[in-house]
């Protein structure tokens, strides 16, 4: 893949692949109060969730494993102003991987039949390829990187060029939100 830079601000560097639709978000967390390693847990998602209620209408997790997780996210109708009524929905698996210096998350869509109180003509599903969450420890503890990827593909939507890049960039402002949160703990 080959990405090409959407956006740094704020010292987290968004990129695309266009031929593939595939976006990267980078970007590191430094907190000398607490040590990082205890936040890399499925609770990460409560809190990436409930810090950013409003991109996020509902966060269901359906079904829990020890390391795998099925959640349900309704997303709010943040395309409204463009003209779009719909209100966009992602049903995935999440598996918890440990590595040797921290912890992957990979998402796939669920196979399974969607929860009946989910299957609503007014929600569409976002189908997602592949999405990985990679959190590298440094030797610390107290600092790590973070590596997003991702492939969105609502190229079906005719969503004007104006809103390209807004899953990416949304994505981005949520792991702003968790940066400054993390960054900020005093525990």
């Amino acid at each position: 893949m080959v990405y090409k830079k959407v956006c740094d601000k704020n010292n987290i560097l968004l990129e695309k692949d266009k031929d593939t639709n595939s976006y990267c978000i980078s970007l590191n967390i430094i907190n000398n109060n607490i040590k990082l390693f205890n936040l890399l847990t499925f609770d990460l998602w409560d809190l990436i969730l409930k810090i950013n209620s409003d991109y996020i209408e509902k966060f269901d997790i359906v079904n829990r494993q020890d390391n795998t997780i099925n959640i349900v996210i309704i997303f709010k109708n943040l395309l409204k102003s463009l003209g779009n009524k719909k209100i966009y929905f992602l049903y995935q698996t999440i598996e918890r991987k440990q590595k040797d210096n921290g912890v992957e998350f990979i998402s796939k869509n669920c196979t399974g039949p969607i929860p009946e109180h989910y299957d609503n003509p007014e929600l569409f599903r976002i189908n997602t390829i592949d999405e990985n969450l990679i959190l590298n420890l440094y030797n610390d503890n107290h600092s790590c990187n973070i590596k997003k990827q991702m492939i969105i593909n609502l190229s079906s939507e005719n969503l004007p060029i104006i809103a390209e890049d807004m899953i990416g960039l949304i994505n981005k402002n949520i792991f702003l939100r968790v940066k400054s949160f993390i960054e900020q703990l005093t525990i």
